[in-house]
Order: C-alpha cells, then structure tokens, then sequence
C-alpha cells in the first residue's frame, strides 16, 4: 500500500473512532476521553506515516498547520502541526468544544484555564490555571468544552503533534469565543466570524515519488488540478482541473468520498482555498504535488 493510502486509511480509521465514541458515550464522560485520547494517540504512535519534511514550518514562522481529515460539515476535524522554539499561543481561547492533542515529535506545553466570573460583564472575565500539560509521544491531552488554553513550545528540535477538534477551525462555531489578552489579564475579545478571519488550513506536500507509489498501486486516488497544467504529472494520469474563477462549472460532478485521497496540483493559495471548497463536496484528506 502506498504512504498516501496508508495515511488516508489510518485517518479515516481515528474519525470513525470518533463518530463512534459521541454516538455510544454520553457525553464528554470518562469514558469518552478515554476514547479519543487512546486513538489520537494510537495514529500519533504512527511516526513512519507522518515524516517531518511532509509537514514544514511555513516560511517566516514558528509552526505549519495542515488539515488531514473532517467530515463534509466540519466536524471531527483532525490536523498536524509542526513548531520549532518560539512557537506560543499566549493568549487564552476556547473552542466551541472540545479538542484532543497527541505527539508524533517532541514537547508542546499546554496551559488549561477554567473561568472563575459568573460572565456577566461583557469582556471581562476571570481564569484560573487547572493544570499544566506536556504533550509529549505516548502523552496524549484532553481539554474539555469551555476550557481555555494556552500552547508553547520550547523544544530544540521541530515538533509535530496531532490535533483533533469537535468542530474544524473554520467552522462557523469558532466565532465569537472569548480571547483573553494574556492568562493575568481581566479583558477579552471574541473571535471575528469566519468569514471575516478567512481561515484556510494548509496542505502538506508530497513528493513526486510518492505520487507516482499511489498511482501505481491500483487504488482509488483523485488528482485534481487548480488552475495548473503539469506536463510532467499528465505524463502519469489526466487530472480532474478546476478553476477558483469559474468553481461553480469547473468542479460540477465531482461528488467525493472520505475514501479517496486527493493529490492537488497548483500554486499553495490556489490548493489551499480549493481543498476547503472540496471538503464540503466530501472529500476529506488532501495532499499537495509540489
């Protein structure tokens, strides 16, 4: 089996876990945590799918963020970050729900806050620290709904951890979560809505190589270009192309299944805003042939 196929297969494999868990547990018990932090990190205990280059630092940063799987409405959304030393979040958030994280490389410290005021001054609030967690391998983290967290890393190598949201990033949910300005700090802010923060989630590269081992092997696998043309690649196989321009007539037909890995062709801009417009027509894991 190809690296894509394999990942793709094993991706799938955490969000049916998932689907599983909320359908037969009640709620965000014991059980349910449980549940999700063993198979967060069971995928993040397999390193050989995930190889550090396949997941790089964004150029002029400190992390890269890439979207591995969800379903078509934006749940169970699962992606892999990468950071290197000067990596934080400092300010406090919450999500609409929960979120679980696992280690594939290194150590991402996760501070927890829980919110002492009663809410009822608009923009202030009041956090304290419940716990402080080192997401480490083998050392997966749970932070349950209306918690608050803060993230660093302070590693002396890249890292590279798994993290599995309830609801993806740029589902409308996340808008208007309060964002303290530092964990000492009475004031907030609220996320802008979604539209207006035009978050777009990255797409890990893949290598030529490891394009030509998934065509080769036999199994499904859709390649689409976006406004793009590779001669090299058409050598190969005939993509599906598409244009950002002209979406509505260019994607017409493709209906897709969280089954089929996707390798897109095109500029990084170009893919990542087609990968999220793919997403809702059901597709779910995305690589970039760069």
């Amino acid at each position: 089996m190809s690296l894509i196929h394999e990942r793709n297969r094993a991706i799938r494999a955490l969000i049916e876990e998932v689907r599983a868990a909320k359908a037969e547990e009640a709620g965000e018990t014991p059980a349910f945590v449980a549940r999700i932090k063993n198979a967060v990190n069971a995928l993040s205990q397999r390193s050989e799918l995930f190889p550090i280059d396949s997941f790089p630092i964004k150029l002029n940063t400190h992390a890269g963020l890439y979207r591995l799987g969800e379903d078509a409405d934006r749940q169970n959304a699962l992606y892999i970050t990468g950071g290197i030393y000067g990596k934080v979040q400092t300010q406090p958030h919450t999500h609409p729900a929960w979120v679980s994280m696992g280690a594939v490389k290194g150590l991402e410290r996760n501070r927890i806050y829980q919110r002492t005021d009663d809410a009822s001054v608009e923009g202030q609030g009041q956090l304290e620290v419940l716990e402080v967690t080192d997401v480490v391998p083998g050392a997966p983290a749970f932070i349950g709904s209306g918690l608050y967290h803060t993230l660093e890393v302070e590693d002396d190598i890249q890292t590279l951890h798994l993290h599995l949201y309830d609801a993806g990033l740029d589902d409308p949910a996340n808008s208007g979560l309060p964002v303290f300005e530092a964990p000492d700090s009475p004031n907030y802010v609220r996320t802008p809505s979604a539209v207006q923060r035009q978050v777009v989630s990255g797409v890990h590269p893949s290598t030529f190589g490891e394009v030509s081992e998934a065509l080769a092997s036999g199994e499904p696998l859709e390649v689409i270009a976006v406004d793009h043309h590779n001669p090299l690649l058409e050598k190969l196989v005939t993509p599906r192309r598409v244009s950002l321009d002209d979406w509505e007539a260019s994607s017409a037909g493709l209906q897709g299944s969280p089954e089929v890995p996707v390798v897109l062709v095109g500029q990084v801009k170009a893919v990542e805003l087609a990968a999220q417009r793919l997403a809702r027509l059901g597709y779910s894991y995305f690589t970039h042939l760069r």
